[in-house]
C-alpha cells in the first residue's frame, strides 16, 4: 500500500495482483480504480470526474469491467460510505465480473 499526499492517491495491490487506486481532489472529485490486468478494458472505475453521462446517480457514475458504457452508482463521494462500500463489492466478487 502507497500513500502519495501530493496527489492524495491511495494505491493499494491485492495479493492476487489486482491494483486499486482511490482519489480525491479539491474539486470535489473521486475515483475509486479497480485494476485486474493491463489489457485493455480489464478495470472498472466509480468516479464523478465528467458528468456526460446519462445515468440516474449524475455525476456519480460506474465504467464496468469491460464495457465502455456506465451505469449508475452507489457512490457519493463521501469516503465514509464509499470505501466499506468498495470492499463489500471487492469481496462479493461483483466487481470481477465481465457480464
Amino acid at each position: 500500500m502507497t500513500l502519495n499526499l501530493d496527489s492524495r492517491k491511495l494505491h493499494i495491490v491485492l495479493s492476487d495482483g489486482i491494483e486499486i487506486y482511490i482519489i480525491y481532489n479539491d474539486h470535489g472529485e473521486y475515483g475509486y480504480n479497480i485494476l485486474f490486468s493491463k489489457l485493455d478494458l480489464d478495470r472498472c472505475r466509480f468516479d464523478n470526474y465528467d458528468d456526460h453521462w446519462d445515468v440516474d446517480s449524475r455525476p456519480h457514475h460506474f465504467h464496468p469491467r469491460k464495457k465502455t458504457e456506465v451505469e449508475s452508482s452507489k457512490m457519493s463521494g463521501n469516503p465514509k460510505d464509499g470505501i466499506p462500500y468498495l470492499n463489500k463489492m471487492l469481496k462479493s466478487g461483483k466487481l470481477h465480473k465481465t457480464e
